[in-house]
């Protein structure tokens, strides 16, 4: 592409309370970053690693090149999050044994095999954390294949809601209305999670034979387990260790204010490439303004959707909405000048405005990530709107 953008921020350097930007070199659009806890991120080479207070998240769940992760503050509600040894965790039908290679820096041998007994029924390890209260909760777990290739899980009471995960290909079957994910970490670990609306908060875990939870099981086989957590959230968070009590993360923020030189109010682009995993009907927004919600181009997810809005002394110029699918990696543009807007969506041109006003050129100062969680690969800011050709090129994955 001909046309150089002003701000470039393609995760690739960081240090405490900040997030290197590639554009501009001078470094006035690095970010400024702000955590108060520690955290957990998957580095380059699949393992989970805490990062000290304050320090960025270079991500690398989704592949070989890095995303900046953004989260909302989530509390892990289990408060043995790897000790399965210990009589917090109920075993019925199985046993664990312990020191087995784990997917993680500070714990690598953590993992735990769950065995399978020699009774023929189930083979379960269980934790009841809280009753239902209505809201929507997510269990997950870190889990590689032993003899057995496939478990189950699910929140509640009720084995008819379980999930079916099969650590052989990496797939999984919902069997009742709990909505499931799975994904590879490394070396044969996959994270596993179920969500749950208005279910008990009972972790359950099942040794599955690959055709049913009940079976007469041989007392040796099993499947390796690591790292599990329960949250009062939509989808999985990154892993939070527990030893005794529950933790909470508290949110990522990421901003950069007074660069007005390096955002054109009246004229521009703004990029985005990513996703965000969290469906709940709360904004996850990057915006660029004048500080505040009178002058704003927001680009944002609300629940299954992406939305625009570009609002110019209170007035709102420019709306859209476009229905997503959570968990997918999109590439997003926003154009915005006078009687010309547009969202491009993964090269395709999905809403067009042709009516509305602009900003005056230095009205936009600041760009705002607080608040957008996401893993968020490539996001760029351009002072001259991009050709159609161009924005094609751009947002194609």
């Amino acid at each position: 592409m001909a046309t150089i953008p002003s701000i470039a921020m393609i995760p690739s350097g960081y240090k405490a309370n900040k997030v290197y930007s590639v554009l501009p070199t001078d470094g006035s659009g690095d970010l400024d970053f702000a955590r108060t806890t520690k955290a957990t991120r998957v580095n380059q080479n699949g393992l989970i690693e805490e990062v000290a207070i304050d320090v960025p998240r270079l991500d690398y769940m989704d592949g070989s090149c890095p995303s900046l992760l953004l989260e909302k503050s989530s509390t892990n509600l289990i408060t043995q999050s790897e000790l399965f040894s210990n009589s917090y965790w109920t075993k019925s039908g199985a046993t664990v044994t312990s020191g087995f290679s784990a997917p993680s820096v500070d714990s690598p041998l953590g993992a735990f095999k769950l065995v399978e007994g020699s009774n023929n029924g189930t083979h379960i390890l269980i934790k009841n954390v809280g009753s239902a209260d209505g809201t929507t909760n997510t269990f997950s777990l870190y889990a590689k294949k032993g003899e057995r290739t496939h478990f189950n899980m699910y929140n509640g009471t009720s084995s008819v809601e379980s999930s079916t995960f099969n650590l052989n290909d990496g797939t999984v079957i919902n069997n009742g209305t709990s909505t499931s994910k799975i994904e590879l970490i490394s070396n044969g670990w996959y994270k596993c999670s179920v969500t749950s609306i208005n279910k008990e908060k009972q972790a359950n875990v099942f040794i599955n034979d690959g055709t049913t939870i009940n079976y007469q099981g041989d007392g040796t086989s099993g499947v390796y387990i690591f790292g599990s957590q329960m949250e009062a959230q939509s989808s999985a968070t990154s892993y939070i260790k527990t030893e005794g009590t529950a933790i909470t993360r508290t949110a990522d923020s990421a901003s950069k204010s007074g660069i007005s030189s390096l955002i054109n109010s009246s004229e521009g682009v703004l990029y985005f490439e990513g996703r965000t995993d969290d469906s709940n009907s709360t904004e996850k927004n990057v915006n660029l303004s004048d500080g505040g919600t009178q002058n704003e181009l927001k680009l944002y997810f609300y629940a299954t959707s992406i939305n625009v809005t570009f609002n110019i002394n209170g007035v709102n110029q420019f709306y859209a909405n476009k229905t997503i699918t959570i968990g997918d990696n999109y590439k997003l543009a926003v154009k915005f000048k006078e009687n010309d807007f547009a969202l491009w969506i993964n090269g395709i041109e999905e809403v067009v405005d042709s009516s509305g006003i602009v900003g005056v050129q230095n009205l936009f100062n600041k760009i705002n990530l607080s608040g957008f969680f996401s893993n968020t690969k490539d996001l760029r800011v351009y002072k001259t709107i991009l050709s159609d050709a161009e924005l094609t090129t751009l947002t194609t994955l």
